[in-house]
C-alpha cells in the first residue's frame, strides 16, 4: 500500500496556515450569524477536527488532522478572523490557494469538508422552544450560502 504524499509540503507554511484557519472562520462566521454563539456551537469545531480520520481524501485527513493536533496554536494565530466579512475574504483566499496548489477534486474534498465544519456548527443548538424548531437559524442558512459562494462549491 502506497503511503500518501506529505501534503503540507505542497503549500508554503503561510498557505497552509490559512488553511487551517479556514475551519474557524466557518465555525465563527456561522455560530455569529445569529449574534449568539452559545457553547454547543463551540464545541462543534473541535468535534468537527476529532473526526478528521473519516475523510478519504489525504489532504482533507492531513489538513484537519493536522490543525486538530495543533489546536492551540492554529487557535493563537486566528486572531481578528471573526467577523464574518473578514472570514469570508480569507475563505475566498483559502479556496484560492487549494485552486492553485492542488488537482481540482482534492480542492473539492477539502472546500466540502470546510463546509461540513459550518453545516455542523449550525446544527449544534437552536431548534426554538424545547428545540422543537430549525434547528439552523435564517441568518445561520444565510452565512452558509455565503461560505459555498466564497469557497466556490454546491450545498452538501
Amino acid at each position: 500500500m502506497a503511503q500518501d504524499p506529505n501534503w503540507r509540503e505542497t503549500f508554503t507554511a503561510d498557505e497552509w496556515h490559512t488553511l487551517q484557519l479556514a475551519p474557524f472562520w466557518i465555525s465563527t462566521a456561522v455560530a455569529g450569524a445569529d449574534q449568539f454563539i452559545d457553547d454547543a456551537e463551540g464545541r462543534s469545531l473541535s468535534e468537527q477536527l476529532a473526526q478528521w480520520k473519516k475523510y478519504k481524501d489525504p489532504l482533507t485527513r492531513q489538513l484537519l488532522g493536522s490543525t486538530f493536533e495543533e489546536l492551540k496554536s492554529v487557535s493563537t494565530r486566528l486572531r481578528a478572523a471573526t467577523h464574518s466579512e473578514k472570514a469570508l475574504s480569507q475563505l475566498r483566499e483559502a479556496a484560492a490557494i487549494l485552486d492553485q496548489r492542488v488537482p481540482s477534486e482534492q480542492a473539492r474534498e477539502v472546500k466540502q469538508a470546510f463546509l461540513q465544519v459550518g453545516k455542523a456548527t449550525a446544527e449544534a443548538s437552536g431548534g426554538g422552544f424545547l428545540g422543537l424548531g430549525d434547528k439552523v437559524s435564517p441568518e445561520e442558512r444565510s452565512m452558509l450560502g455565503q461560505i459555498e459562494i466564497a469557497l466556490g462549491v454546491n450545498s452538501l
